[in-house]
């Protein structure tokens, strides 16, 4: 079989972390995935349960790929996935997961995967084990998307590498908190009405609307332009002149 026909069974079955990168930096509670005390990763509880957990499987903007993730903390990890689609390369189907209730392999502790806080991007061009699938200045990019948003990227465990892998690794009040400081509490969407929140960087229809709404040429690049543009709006509301679209700004706009 090609890595081009991995299917998310098959992903799961392969895929592990060296405990030296899993444990590293983390703080695991209960521990055992298979305990009946719920184990957590950093704050985050594990379960089989999507609906404890509120997971939500939600749209990458500027793409037709779907992730499942935890709804509280999903602006950094869709955020991170729709940077990754804009200035990494695209998110190309099938080969893009979230959310599996999974120990890690060869081990009882939960992977971050169980608690709905960790996704794969590409996962057939970037096989776990394999160093340097992408060049040195998208290297640099995906360790830039990581910082931003509070994640650690897979590509950077010191054993084995695992370079799809993207995770959060701050406490999840810190994760929270980084959420809120990003903009984060405008809204992402599972294909609805709501509008995400978009920033510099995005390519997708909603850049395009926004462009529409603040009088600028409609191309679907949110580039600096529309950032200053939006800058400008925003001051001209008395919002926060960040640049950053998110609930308050889409209520502006109308």
């Amino acid at each position: 079989m090609s890595d081009s026909d991995v299917t998310p069974d098959e992903h799961w079955e392969n895929h592990e972390h060296d405990d030296e990168d899993v444990s590293e930096g983390v703080d695991f509670v209960g521990g055992d995935i298979t305990q009946e005390i719920a184990p957590s990763i950093n704050g985050f509880a594990v379960s089989d349960n999507r609906g404890a957990l509120g997971i939500q499987s939600l749209v990458v903007p500027g793409t037709g790929t779907k992730l499942a993730v935890r709804a509280d903390i999903a602006p950094l990890l869709i955020g991170a996935a729709a940077e990754f689609h804009a200035t990494v390369e695209a998110l190309v189907e099938p080969g893009n997961w979230g959310y599996a209730f999974r120990a890690v392999r060869g081990s009882s502790k939960p992977s971050f995967h169980s608690a709905g806080i960790a996704i794969d991007l590409n996962a057939p061009k970037h096989p776990l084990g394999n160093r340097n699938t992408f060049n040195p200045s998208q290297m640099a990019q995906c360790r830039a998307i990581a910082s931003k948003y509070g994640l650690r990227w897979g590509g950077d465990y010191k054993n084995r590498a695992d370079e799809m892998h993207f995770e959060v690794i701050l406490p999840a009040d810190q994760a929270r908190a980084r959420v809120a400081q990003l903009g984060g509490g405008g809204p992402v969407t599972s294909g609805g009405g709501a509008r995400p929140t978009i920033r510099r960087g995005d390519r997708s229809e909603h850049s395009r609307f926004l462009q529409q709404k603040l009088g600028l040429s409609a191309d679907g690049i949110f580039g600096p332009k529309t950032e200053a543009a939006v800058k400008a709006f925003q001051a001209s509301r008395g919002l926060v002149a960040d640049g950053i679209v998110g609930r308050k700004t889409w209520a502006a706009l109308g």
